[in-house]
């Protein structure tokens, strides 16, 4: 059964109740569990807009140091030119898939 009341409201209420065994489902107590899912997301935004901002500084932190490095010591020995912000950047991920750790350290030692 479908009823559309408040005409004279801001916005008209759809009140849809099925009728089971022992419940009566409305849409006010779907709209209830929406504004509690919508609750969960705000805090789920500053925690992800956090994690990005920790991602972000540690990129800075890690290729700014490769970039001054390289800047400062291979054009001089090697002849090779200068790298950017973005290449130190690439060049630190490259080295760090290259050069991961990949032993296990709970290895059984015998």
């Amino acid at each position: 059964m479908v009823h559309w009341l408040g005409a004279a409201q801001k916005r008209p209420i759809l009140y849809v109740i099925l009728l089971t065994e022992k419940a009566v489902v409305t849409i006010g107590r779907l709209l209830r569990k929406e504004k509690m899912m919508s609750s969960k997301v705000d805090e789920v935004i500053p925690t992800i807009l956090a994690f990005v901002l920790i991602l972000a500084l540690y990129a800075v932190l890690t290729a700014y140091p490769v970039m001054l490095l390289w800047n400062w010591v291979v054009p001089e020995i090697f002849g090779l030119p200068e790298i950017g912000f973005w290449q130190a950047l690439g060049l630190q991920a490259l080295s760090a898939f290259l050069f991961k750790n990949t032993s296990n350290s709970s290895s059984k030692k015998k």
